[in-house]
Order: structure tokens, then sequence, then C-alpha cells
């Protein structure tokens, strides 16, 4: 996805300058079921942020590890 945010005001008004943050976001996820009642599950996500503020942009990598079960009555 994608995200684009202008901060009108305040960050001018503390700072002097106007801020503008782009924001793209991906990630996927994979899951497994060995059994109709469990499953494992994967994910990774990235973000990049690039900001008119230098202290506000990032790269960022993460990942997730599950494990998932049901109990039928």
């Amino acid at each position: 996805g994608f995200e684009r945010r202008r901060y009108e005001g305040y960050f001018t008004d503390l700072l002097g300058v106007s801020r503008r943050d782009d924001t793209v976001r991906a990630g996927i996820d994979v899951v497994w079921r060995p059994r109709p009642w469990a499953e494992v599950r994967a994910g990774y996500d990235y973000a990049w942020s690039r900001s008119t503020s230098d202290v506000n942009g990032y790269m960022s990598h993460s990942g997730t590890l599950g494990l998932g079960g049901a109990i039928r009555f």
C-alpha cells in the first residue's frame, strides 16, 4: 500500500518548515495446515518511509511465526 501524510500547521509553526511523509508498505503471509485442526503461519512485512523531516524517515523489515489450533465440540 501507499500512504501520504501532510502535516499542516503545527509542524510548520513549531520548526518553521513543512513536513510530508510518503510511506510504502508490503507484506506476505504463508499458512500451512498439516491437519484440519492445526496451522503454521509465517509472515514478512516491509515498510519504507521518506519524509521531509530527516528523523522521521525509515526502512523496516519484520517477520512473524505462529502456530494455531482449533478445538471443536
